[in-house]
């Protein structure tokens, strides 16, 4: 279903981020209560590897249409699609936390930047050869 290449990369930002799970937890007790701090980190990473998820697929389908001959705008309109109803799938998510009471929406939102960190640590440690 999912290329393998997109798939290790789901794999590698998902172990990332609990690592980064941890980190968010343990300096958000000082402000916010524990169980408000776990439900918003599990559920904003959630959301996070949902949204690579989804990602993957639009990318895969926007490459299989350029393979088979439909290319030019259509590409770029169905790409412009799937990314909005994957923002409103986000915001929608934002939102649910955002009334749930058991749930700090803070700490479903700093998940969803995990990748940019990720990547930009990536770059630093991994150097590329050739």
């Amino acid at each position: 279903m999912i290329n393998t290449d997109l798939r290790k990369e789901i794999k590698f930002i998902a172990v990332n981020a609990v690592i980064l799970d941890v980190v968010l937890i343990i300096s958000a007790l000082a402000f916010i209560p524990f169980i408000n701090i776990l439900t918003g980190v599990f559920f904003g990473t959630l959301l996070l590897i949902l949204d690579m998820f989804f990602l993957s697929l639009s990318i895969q389908s926007i490459i299989a249409d350029a393979k088979n001959g439909n290319n030019g705008n259509k590409g770029s309109a169905k790409m412009t699609f799937l990314y909005i109803l994957r923002l409103i799938f986000i915001a929608s998510g934002l939102f649910l936390a955002l009334k749930l009471p058991f749930m700090s929406v803070i700490c479903t939102a700093i998940p969803l930047f995990y990748p940019k960190l990720i990547y930009f640590i990536k770059a630093i440690f991994c150097k590329k050869e050739g």
